[in-house]
């Protein structure tokens, strides 16, 4: 038989207020998300009023506090559209141009086939897709439009003036070009490798993205949130934020309602003015955070801001979280999508964590050793590439017993290909 009882418990639970959570994703935000999240506030509370950076107050000088990457403000669709402007079009063929470049993707590759076409446009020939197709392709950059890579390559070529011959080889064998199977071309086409690898180095110097260089319509800017710099011997950070806007009461509004004596009146400025103080105060609290997780790490990683990358030691968020008695989650929102710039360039705060490697590497950071690998493979004889093996072989020459498969995980995190794709023939 069952039976019901009623028990009373005591227990302790923390509530997650909405201040509390707001307050929790303030500290995640990076700067441009903190941008759009404080003008979303203005516009809910009429007591908030931003005042907005002073524009264009980073130097050009590379070498001074501030280090600012700036993606072109024109999108590639504005780029093409207005190239279209410039050239005598009837109104039909310029929409359906336009039209194929809505189909673009991030990269300037064409994302749509004829027969997809037809379902917008059902009365739309093969002809007048061809033609729709080159207007597209022959617009700058070059390799536009593409439908895939071998495409994107051969318009390259055909605008930069390459040979007939070697653009033949691109239509005809790019497979086994791509994949370096030189030998088999060298004897389909009788030709001597040597000739192949001259054409490589030339097809390196081309985009395989033509698309990616351009903006997605708006500013995206990549701004260090602090700056890093050693002042009478010892490291300081600087917090920039001149290009955020600075929260302030907005006084004239608060006065006309504080004379309205009305309690529903009174009522909502109560709460947007509880609303005001908790936004300034969690930009205060964020700052604060910010730092102590930032010093923290940093003087963890004095050797990189000494030496650079090769001397990142091992990190864990863990072993911040303990030494500043805070949660782990809380130095990974802290650190997501932060950039601080250092001696060493700008960088992502999150990459100065890095694991250690093993048991009998405990103080070897898996970035350290990436380095290592970086400078072998500099170093190699280009004709005869070194296989992840001898890679590994010559890490254990240097004390850093690391397995082959080790070796090709990090070699393609750092973006160097196959021994097999890095061989030169001459």
């Amino acid at each position: 038989m069952i039976k019901s009882n009623l028990v009373q418990t005591q227990s302790v639970k923390l509530a997650m207020t909405h201040e509390l959570r707001q307050a929790i994703e303030l500290l995640q935000f990076s700067s441009q998300e903190l941008i759009e999240f404080l003008e979303e506030k203005a516009l809910e509370n009429p007591l908030i009023k931003l005042i907005s950076p002073k524009k264009n107050t980073f130097s050009k000088d590379s070498k001074t506090w501030i280090e600012q990457i700036c993606c072109s403000e024109t999108s590639l669709a504005d780029s093409l559209i207005q190239q279209l402007s410039y050239q005598k079009l009837s109104p039909i063929v310029k929409s359906r141009v336009v039209y194929l470049i809505h189909c673009l993707d991030e990269n300037g590759y064409l994302t749509i086939s004829y027969n997809d076409v037809l379902e917008t446009y059902p009365s739309m020939r093969v002809e007048e897709w061809d033609y729709y197709l080159s207007i597209l392709q022959g617009l700058e950059p070059a390799g536009v439009g593409a439908r895939n890579l071998q495409e994107c390559i051969v318009l390259q070529m055909k605008k930069r003036g390459f040979a007939s011959h070697e653009i033949e080889l691109i239509e005809t064998h790019f497979e086994l070009f791509a994949h370096k199977k030189w030998s088999s071309i060298s004897q389909k086409l009788n030709i001597p490798i040597g000739e192949i690898q001259e054409l490589a180095d030339k097809i390196a110097t081309l985009d395989p993205k033509p698309g990616s260089r351009f903006g997605k319509g708006i500013s995206d800017y990549v701004t260090p949130d602090c700056v890093v710099t050693m002042e009478n011997g010892d490291w300081t950070i600087r917090f920039v934020e001149d290009h955020l806007p600075k929260v302030q009461l907005e006084i004239n509004y608060y006065q006309r309602l504080i004379e309205n004596r009305d309690s529903s009146v009174q009522d909502y400025l109560k709460r947007n003015l509880s609303d005001f103080r908790w936004l300034v105060k969690s930009m205060e609290s964020r700052k604060s955070n910010l730092k102590r997780i930032i010093l923290a790490i940093l003087k963890r990683q004095e050797a990189f801001l000494k030496n650079g990358r090769s001397s990142i030691q091992p990190l864990t968020m863990r072993e911040i979280a303990e030494e500043l008695n805070i949660h782990e989650s809380t130095v990974s929102r802290a650190v997501r999508e932060k950039y601080i710039q250092t001696p060493h360039g700008t960088i992502h705060l999150k990459s100065l964590f890095s694991a250690r490697l093993s048991d009998q590497n405990e103080e070897l950071s898996a970035e350290k050793v990436k380095q290592m690998i970086l400078q072998i493979v500099e170093k190699e004889d280009k004709l005869n590439p070194l296989s992840d093996q001898q890679i590994a072989d010559q890490l254990g020459c240097q004390s850093v017993a690391i397995s082959r498969r080790t070796v090709a995980k990090y070699r393609d995190q750092l973006g160097i290909l196959p021994s097999i794709k890095r061989k030169k023939f001459i």
